[in-house]
């Protein structure tokens, strides 16, 4: 059977946001999945055993330029949240690999700087039920940056004049108990920590009439998208993927909250709940969408898979440089050291002409010297 080695963040493969994609190759090829908490030589092992395999980057997209130096069939799904303000020399070294991406901005992005990419857009299925949900004047709150505009006391006292009640659900991102400081519960604040069953915290999303997308931007936005199929109203940030769904106005509202202008924020919220008070079905709106999206995403699906088929049957490609090869290995250790640097080097790299063959290649021989010298540390 067809192999995929499919690379994660480990906080992808915990919450099960990478399990639909990973079922969908499970219908055609063998899937091994691997997390981004194994050493650089586990993954240098699984190269050398796996050579003819396709190998998958989930938001990882910092290993292409070196799987693809070793001669690998590369697949690359970055995410916009992660790299949407990478330069474009990050992009530019994917060169050789088969691009996807779930945002529209993300994908331009690619587009622009002369590379390959195939576009995406998710829709959840519907799910039937036989149980019908009764809205309450409720808004169900994940806290997952507590940090970003979307913080706690700012996010109550915005929505605190418009709803009757605010649930927290209080599972940040890089979730750590000791460093987590528990919201005190009232009348107007409710909160959870975790479920242990999906759905229960699905029902309480169901019968709650408002939902606030929890990032400033999002990679593909599962969360958020599952909550309009539930047909709640959503608030999100006016940024990536929330742009690429919701229609303000129509199927949701997009807020500046990234502005961080409170006089702006309250003069769009009021505006969304004049339009909420009139009657129009936004709710009914959003989960008519997504239903309505399903189709296209079922195609697309048949698509990536046609595509990995082509990819896995093609011939094994040409091994770059020995000199590439030690460049991908050292940018590898690199990003994970300071992945500010990574940009830094990785520009130099492509202006050298590395990993690709649309830059014409110079002789950089005292630049070369310089940086193997301070980096080649990295490889020890």
């Amino acid at each position: 059977m067809k192999h995929i080695v499919l690379i994660c963040h480990k906080d992808h493969f915990i919450s099960g946001s990478v399990n639909f994609i990973k079922k969908l190759f499970e219908k055609e090829f063998q899937v091994d999945v691997l997390t981004d908490h194994v050493s650089v030589n586990q993954i240098k092992s699984l190269v050398n055993v796996h050579d003819s395999s396709v190998f998958v980057l989930w938001q990882m997209e910092y290993l292409a330029p070196w799987l693809v130096s070793k001669g690998l069939k590369v697949v690359v799904f970055p995410m916009y949240d992660g790299c949407g303000t990478a330069p474009n020399s990050y992009f530019k070294v994917l060169d050789r690999t088969y691009l996807f991406n779930f945002s529209k901005r993300l994908h331009k992005k690619c587009i622009g700087v002369g590379v390959t990419s195939y576009q995406l857009n998710y829709y959840p299925e519907i799910k039937q039920s036989n149980k019908i949900f009764e809205k309450k004047e409720k808004l169900f709150y994940w806290l997952r940056r507590p940090d970003s505009s979307l913080a706690e006391p700012i996010i109550t006292k915005l929505f605190a004049p418009y709803i009757e009640n605010i649930h927290i659900h209080d599972r940040q991102d890089a979730y750590d108990i000791k460093n987590d400081v528990f919201q005190v519960e009232d009348d107007f604040i409710s909160t959870s920590i975790w479920f242990d069953e999906k759905e229960k915290l699905e029902t309480l999303i169901a019968t709650s009439k408002y939902y606030l997308a929890p990032r400033e931007s999002e990679g593909i936005g599962m969360a958020f998208l599952e909550a309009m199929s539930l047909g709640c109203i959503v608030f999100a940030n006016k940024n990536s993927t929330h742009d690429q769904y919701i229609y303000h106005g129509y199927n949701g509202f997009l807020i500046d909250f990234e502005s961080q202008d409170i006089a702006l924020i309250k003069a769009q919220l009021k505006e969304a709940f004049d339009i909420i008070k009139s009657g129009k079905q936004i709710g009914e709106n959003a989960k008519n969408f997504i239903n309505k999206g399903v189709p296209i995403w079922n195609e697309q699906s048949k698509r990536i898979l046609e595509t990995l088929n082509t990819i896995s049957d093609a011939k094994k490609l040409k091994r770059l440089s020995k000199k590439e090869q030690l460049a991908g290995f050292i940018l590898v250790k690199l990003y994970r050291k300071h992945y500010r640097l990574y940009f830094i080097i990785i520009k130099i790299f492509y202006t050298c002409g590395l990993f690709s063959d649309k830059v014409l290649k110079f002789k950089f021989n005292i630049i070369y010297r310089i940086i193997f010298k301070l980096l080649k540390t990295l490889k020890r």
